[in-house]
């Protein structure tokens, strides 16, 4: 009788001890004390859950999870042991296990809104969207004011990519709920996709009002004020979100590239930059590869990329693929694809095996392209959403290479060389990248057409009677000043006008850069915005076009190819970093250097001497295309044997260390 009071007097005093660490939130210690106090009552399923809730707090989910688990055993019907082990097994990403115990959650209270709800949310990720939207509208007939299950059927028309009804599901959310967070980030989200996106971040605002301390929303408001070319305002949302989450990788890599669209930062300042994020991934131990070292052999080329899709970097990665040489050369790609269409299905038959690595972590990558014996890795997106640097920081392959996508430096000690050519990179530009350059002597990259390309028109001027200066970059590049320069040639040529088009020039876009042609004293009916592409493609806007405007620090790469396919020259300012050449090296693969300008001056009187020769520009127009199409830019099989050769020069340089 003594020894059971003295056990009850123990537990109790553990108990209280526990709720006082609970209150003071020491979790590890209450979840400490909450197991002692299970020793002496080890058939209290309380106990459990209440040992359960406190580990979980400190994020250790898989004791959680045993916990639970034992409390929904000891006591048939423990609901919200039942709802919370699937929480934990959530975090845990065992995901048949947490569907099961919310399944039975469900079968215990059908009117209970919160397993259905979960419920709908793993369906959703697993693609079941019928199976979702049954679960939601059942939560509706117990609950038919539930702004979190209009949420969740907005969430299914997303994914059946409807977004008009993903919308309308997310509007009655917040008619509902008007302080709902999740719905005003969703609408956010869909404003963005339709270019809305003064829309957008009013919605991604509303967000972080109603719930701040999250990184998500200023992530996305810091990827829609840089398309908007705000790269200041972008770059202050980014450092926001890394004060919340200093490892949240999309600040971080966002960060970076808002910084390549800032003119007010100097090469060397981007490139610590980029050196700064890389010093985090230093490798903890030396990796362990299979490949055999001989130089001669047959190579196995891994290409990672999230761009296997209608994408710009399309255009580029296409050639690589289809005319490398099989006989000396495997091709494995590893595809970081969401959105898969009918380019990601092209692309696999161009691939000799294809991985799907989307749902794979870092590590689970860079094992799996061991185990496949990948030589030389070819990373294509840099710091660009979708990308797997952290695949390349752990030393996935031999041999690592930073292609076509990104411009610079990715900052990472593990990436051993990146495509270039002494154009984009001259021999004095080594000291901003990281990597070794690898110069192609016929361009760094290699362009293909699109298959259905609009005919060429005739030169616009000749019908006007004056000349059409012309962009459509992404407005992040049209900075204040690029407008300034832009001004200069149009007071140079005192007749021409200027068309900008892009989908995402918005209202407030529109305002800021009339507000920057006006005090270059331009006369604002001399500038044209068209934010509406035509149905039949924006390449037909070219056709309006006589010259194209290039724009800096960031100059264009697809734009350039796209201007010249269309028949229309580009002139462009040789910048003073790898991404300010990106056009010069297009411009000099495509045979037209003289369209390549070394200061402001010079790139004014380029615009001004062309402009004063309409009919030497009509001429030049009609065979532009086919010029471009058989110039060095487009030969993708002179291309490949070129960087074929670079990869077996450096496979042999690394087979004689090793």
């Amino acid at each position: 009788m003594t020894t059971h009071s003295s056990a009850s007097s123990r537990l109790q005093q553990l108990l209280r001890k526990a709720q006082n660490c609970l209150d003071q939130q020491q979790f590890a210690a209450a979840g400490d004390l909450f197991i002692e106090a299970l020793d002496l009552s080890p058939d209290s399923p309380d106990l459990c859950f209440s040992a359960g809730n406190a580990l979980r707090q400190t994020g250790d989910y898989e004791r959680a999870a045993s916990l639970y688990r034992r409390a929904a055993e000891k006591r048939r019907g423990f609901f919200a042991a039942l709802c919370n082990l699937a929480a934990s097994l959530r975090e845990l990403q065992r995901l048949d296990e947490a569907i099961s115990a919310l399944e039975k959650a469900v079968a215990l209270r059908p009117e209970a809104i919160e397993p259905r709800l979960q419920l709908a949310d793993w369906c959703i990720r697993q693609s079941l969207v019928t199976e979702a939207e049954a679960h939601l509208n059942e939560a509706l007939t117990y609950h038919p004011g539930s702004a979190e299950a209009e949420n969740g059927l907005g969430n299914c028309a997303m994914a059946r990519h409807d977004l008009n009804a993903a919308k309308n599901h997310y509007y009655r959310a917040l008619r509902l709920r008007p302080d709902y967070a999740n719905a005003h980030y969703n609408i956010g989200n869909i404003m963005r996709e339709w270019n809305r996106l003064d829309e957008a971040a009013a919605c991604y605002l509303s967000t972080i009002r109603f719930q701040p301390g999250k990184t998500a929303p200023l992530v996305n408001l810091g990827e829609t004020r840089q398309l908007l070319g705000e790269p200041a305002a972008s770059e202050a949302c980014f450092r926001e979100a890394l004060a919340i989450d200093p490892e949240c990788r999309a600040a971080q890599d966002n960060l970076l590239v808002s910084m390549n669209y800032n003119h007010l930062y100097t090469p060397e300042a981007v490139f610590a930059a980029h050196c700064e994020w890389g010093k985090r991934f230093a490798l903890q131990a030396a990796p362990q590869w299979r490949n055999i070292p001989s130089p001669g052999r047959k190579l196995i080329i891994g290409y990672l990329s999230p761009d296997f899709r209608s994408h710009p970097a399309a255009a580029f990665l296409e050639p690589m693929l289809r005319h490398h040489d099989p006989d000396r050369f495997e091709i494995r790609c590893y595809a970081e694809t969401v959105h898969k269409d009918h380019t990601t299905e092209a692309f696999r038959e161009l691939a000799d095996s294809w991985r799907t690595v989307e749902r794979m972590s870092d590590r689970e990558v860079a094992d799996r392209i061991r185990n496949d014996g990948v030589d030389v890795l070819v990373d294509t997106a840099g710091h660009f959403r979708g990308n797997r640097l952290g695949v390349f920081a752990l030393r996935a392959a031999p041999l690592q290479i930073s292609g076509i996508g990104y411009p610079g430096t990715t900052g990472l000690a593990a990436m051993d060389y990146r495509i270039t050519d002494a154009v984009i990179d001259p021999p004095e530009a080594d000291d901003c990248a990281l990597e070794k350059p690898l110069r192609l002597g016929k361009g760094f990259c290699c362009y293909r057409p699109p298959e259905c390309l609009p005919a060429v028109g005739t030169l616009p001027a000749l019908t006007n009677r004056y000349i059409t200066f012309g962009s459509l970059h992404t407005t992040a590049r049209l900075n204040e000043a690029v407008i300034a320069l832009w001004s200069a040639v149009l007071r140079a040529v005192p007749s021409s006008r200027l068309l900008i088009c892009r989908a995402t020039l918005t209202p407030s876009v529109i305002s800021r850069l009339r507000g920057w042609f006006s005090r270059g004293k331009i006369d604002p009916g001399r500038i044209s915005f068209r934010p509406v592409i035509p149905a039949a493609g924006h390449l037909t806007v070219y056709n309006d076009i006589d010259f194209s405007l290039d724009t800096f620090p960031w100059s264009g790469h697809t734009t350039a190819c796209e201007s010249l396919i269309m028949g229309v020259p580009m002139i462009t300012l040789t910048g003073d970093r790898h991404a300010g050449r990106l056009a010069a090296s297009v411009l000099s693969a495509a045979g037209l250097p003289q369209c390549i300008a070394r200061s402001q001056e010079e790139f004014v009187a380029i615009a001004a001497g062309h402009a004063a020769q309409p009919d030497k520009l009509a001429s030049l127009r009609p065979g532009l295309r086919r010029r471009v199409i058989a110039s060095l830019l487009c030969d993708g099989a002179s291309y490949m044997k070129n960087l074929e050769e670079q990869y077996r020069r450096i496979w042999r340089k690394w087979c004689e260390n090793h």
